[in-house]
């Protein structure tokens, strides 16, 4: 992913509506491009500012931190996904085997004629 890519796909990552694939790619890049990393830190930080202001709640937050936790929460969600895919795959094939496994000791059984 490009710059352009990454800059274009802001406002989808705010509001968590980047596919799982894409975000994958969008982290990757925002993790080693620091001008991408700070465009998506200024609008993090407005969002959350102008979130903040509708909710009437004038604290002050450590807008980079949440920025910090947000893309490390977005990490862990796609590694818990390829986690699943995994265990899916390997259970399929368990179950596949299994029922080969079946179908031989059944062939095996049959009478010979």
């Amino acid at each position: 992913m490009d710059c352009k890519e990454a800059q274009a796909r802001i406002p989808d990552y705010i509001k968590g509506t980047l596919p799982s694939r894409d975000l994958e790619n969008f982290i990757a890049h925002i993790r080693k491009c620091p001008v991408c990393h700070e465009e998506l830190e200024t609008y993090f930080t407005i969002h959350l500012a102008v979130a903040t202001l509708d909710n009437d709640k004038p604290d002050f937050y450590n807008f980079s931190g949440k920025l910090e936790k947000d893309i490390e929460e977005k990490e862990h969600m796609l590694r818990r996904g390829r986690a699943a895919r995994w265990f899916l795959i390997v259970s399929g094939l368990i179950l596949l085997l299994a029922l080969f496994g079946v179908m031989i000791a059944r062939y095996e059984l049959l009478p010979v004629l």
